[in-house]
């Protein structure tokens, strides 16, 4: 049994923690044909780990198709990257990431990249162009529908709640006379957000022979009753006391539930429609507006406070200058780009205002440092150095990833579980989280997906892991 039929699959990752998400897949057939994808192609958004930006471990056009989980940098940012180096085949992915989300979101990348690029005096990662490539391969695809991208290979996306679009994917390899080889990759996944409940897959999927499922485990050590819910709380307390206040906020999905809570507080009193809320960002404009063209559920189409504002890059200082009170919802998330930096020295000398972090802050990230920074220490912000005089918090119940219980009750709908490959988190928390897996799940098998180990599975599960030499 085993590998002996060569009809198996060997899952590798290029990434070894929450971001830079790329998993390759050789599906290797009985007829000695091999099929060969991805699933995602992100960057690494890490300073210290920006060299595996620049390099691929594999030929770009031995790659069959790419299966594109969301529209997430550290999902899709290295596409045009992928593309640049020769890849011309296609690229899956939900209706909602082809036709609305992957567009602003690669040419915002882009644009990063290359200001970044013009002061370091390097080349840039990938032009316009590459972007433009990356889009015209770029096909949607239904919820729920099967189809087969190369002979073989059935595929069908299932709703997932992380971020609008984003999908859980199943891949069925099959080859006659043999069973199938089944693999469902979660994404980054949740089943539930501030807008919508995602759909549950088919029961048939649940009964599924042999599956392996690679999951992620980017809250793998948190459980949903260690995030309790502070936002609210802390808002009208700031408020009251008059307190000028900036958010930050990822530009995609966080942006928008941001709001959608600042509406709550208005409509609860907690919050006077007097006080001006402004969004700053040209992307997290965009995607608040393509938000509300989605018709996935009545609450993303009126979910703006009152008194909302957008900002010009002409009206910040006016703005930051204004005697009234105001809350200012910005980009990036964790500090380090954006109008952010235009805004944190002001607010972050000020007694009278609040910094609030609404999601994850990448390590050496400005909210990292804020975060480690005592108060009235000095911390260096976009090249200027200031004080650290206002309140700094960070809330984790904003997160659009499944805490570890939701992610094992995800694991639990599966009848016949045979391999769970842990993904997409911070190397402790991913073993930390495997052990849980093997504890209360109980599958036959459980592997760690990095960039050390690749795993092979056939028709009947788990059959060896390999070492990998890059």
């Amino acid at each position: 049994m085993g590998s002996k039929n060569k009809f198996y699959a060997d899952i590798m990752a290029f990434n070894s923690e929450v971001t830079g998400s790329c998993i390759l897949c050789n599906v290797k057939f009985p007829n000695c044909t091999n099929v060969r994808f991805l699933v995602d192609c992100g960057l690494y958004q890490e300073k210290r780990n920006d060299q595996y930006n620049h390099k691929l471990e594999f030929m770009p056009d031995s790659i069959d198709f790419v299966l594109v989980t969301h529209s997430h940098i550290d999902h899709i940012g290295k596409l045009p990257f992928l593309v640049k180096k020769g890849y011309r085949s296609k690229i899956y992915a939900s209706k909602e990431v082809a036709g609305l989300f992957m567009e602003p979101a690669l040419k915002d990348s882009q644009s990063v990249i290359e200001a970044d690029s013009k002061m370091r005096s390097m080349p840039p990662l990938y032009s316009e162009r590459d972007v433009e490539t990356t889009l015209s391969l770029t096909e949607g695809m239904e919820y729920f529908e099967e189809w087969s991208p190369a002979a073989g290979i059935k595929v069908a996306f299932y709703q997932n709640a992380h971020v609008p679009g984003a999908v859980v994917i199943l891949v069925r390899a099959k080859y006659e006379g043999c069973g199938s080889i089944n693999i469902l990759f979660s994404g980054d996944y949740n089943a539930v957000n501030a807008f919508f409940c995602s759909r549950k897959v088919p029961d048939r999927v649940k009964k599924l022979p042999n599956l392996t499922v690679v999951v992620e485990a980017t809250y793998g050590t948190t459980n949903s009753a260690d995030c309790q819910p502070r936002f609210e709380a802390k808002m009208a307390e700031v408020i009251g006391e008059g307190r000028n206040i900036l958010l930050m906020a990822y530009s995609f999905g966080r942006t928008q539930e941001v709001l959608y809570r600042l509406q709550g507080l208005q409509r609860k009193r907690l919050l006077s429609p007097e006080v001006p809320i402004y969004l700053d960002g040209k992307l997290g404009m965009k995607y608040t507006m393509l938000f509300q063209k989605l018709d996935i559920s009545d609450r993303m189409k009126d979910f703006l406070p009152e008194n909302f504002h957008l900002v010009s890059k002409a009206s910040r200082e006016q703005i930051v200058a204004s005697p009234e009170q105001k809350i200012i919802v910005t980009s990036s998330g964790n500090g380090s780009y954006g109008p952010a930096l235009f805004y944190e020295p002001y607010f972050l000398q000020s007694r009278n205002a609040f910094m609030g972090f609404t999601g994850y802050v990448h390590e050496s990230s400005v909210g990292d440092k804020l975060k480690r920074a005592a108060y009235g220490s000095s911390v260096k912000v976009g090249g200027e150095v200031v004080f650290k005089r206002s309140e700094v918090d960070f809330f984790n119940e904003f997160s659009a990833h499944a805490k570890a219980d939701v992610l094992l009750d995800f694991l639990r709908e599966f009848e016949n579980l045979k391999f769970v490959l842990i993904n997409h988190g911070e190397p402790e928390t991913k073993l930390a989280f495997a052990d849980r897996v093997k504890r209360e799940i109980n599958p036959k098998n459980v592997g760690i997906l990095d960039r050390d180990y690749w795993f092979r599975v056939d028709e009947y599960g788990f059959v060896k892991s390999f070492t990998t030499k890059f």
